[in-house]
Order: structure tokens, then sequence, then C-alpha cells
């Protein structure tokens, strides 16, 4: 599946993950919660973030949540997702077996010896939302790790 993944690290989120034993049973399951509404809410955030065209981007937002690495996961699988999270400088296109280049624009064909794409700045909505949302993520799970 093609998409974007933006990975962020956060130490203090590890740290915390990581002072949980595994025969805490309770402990973990709680940790789990967490991380489940913390990826619900940076999805949330993400969907309320991005920029609206034709808004495929909006719905392709997903989440997911893996109990064995502790790990959440929100991702898009649109091919231009990137182009938006981190832009795109400019180029230009130019046949390389034909000499030109067709293509479709307004329901007519359209034939050019070099088309010139313009630069596009980035508009990020993935990183944000996560950002947004780190410290209250962080914040419910220390309050488990150090309940007793």
């Amino acid at each position: 599946m093609a998409g974007i993944t933006v990975e962020i690290r956060s130490s203090e989120l590890s740290k915390a993950i990581k002072q949980i034993k595994a025969w805490e049973g309770k402990k973990r399951l709680a940790v789990e919660e967490a991380l489940k509404k913390g990826t619900k809410a940076v999805r949330r955030e993400a969907t309320q973030r991005a920029v609206v065209r034709s808004g495929r981007l909006k719905k392709s937002i997903k989440h997911g949540f893996s109990a064995t690495k502790l790990e959440g996961r929100v991702y898009t699988n649109v091919p231009y997702a990137h182009f938006i999270e981190f832009g795109a400088k400019g180029t230009t296109i130019s046949p390389k077996k034909k000499r030109f280049l067709k293509f479709e624009a307004g329901g007519k064909d359209v034939y050019a010896r070099k088309v010139t794409l313009p630069r596009r700045a980035p508009k990020p909505f993935l990183k944000p939302a996560y950002e947004y949302e780190e410290l209250n993520i962080i914040r419910e799970i220390k309050k488990v790790v150090t309940t007793r």
C-alpha cells in the first residue's frame, strides 16, 4: 500500500511506556487504551487540519493501533499526500521517447513539448496534529503509570 506515514519519536513517551512491566496487566491495558484514544485524537486533528480541494485527502486519513508494539499509527494512502505534507519543488516535464506530451484538460486532449509544474509550499497536517495532541497523550500515560 503506497501512502504517507510520519514517524515522530518522543523521548518522554518512550520513557513512560518502558516503565510498564510485562506482568502489570491492568496498567498495560490502561496504557493501550490511552494510546488508542490518543491515536484517534491525532487522526481527528489531522482530518481537521488537512486542506480540502476534493475532500479525498480528508476521507483517506485513517488510524490503527498495535497492542504488541504499543504503537498508534495515523496514515493516508492517497498518492499525493506527501506533496501536501512536505511540499514539492518546481520542475519541468518533457517527453522521453515522443515529441509531445499528451494529457487531458477540460475534457479535451492537449499536446505540449514541455510542462512546467510550479513549486508547491508544504501544508502539513499530520505532524502538527501529533504535536497538538502529544502532551495530552503523555499526560494520560503518565497518569496510568504513576497510579498504584
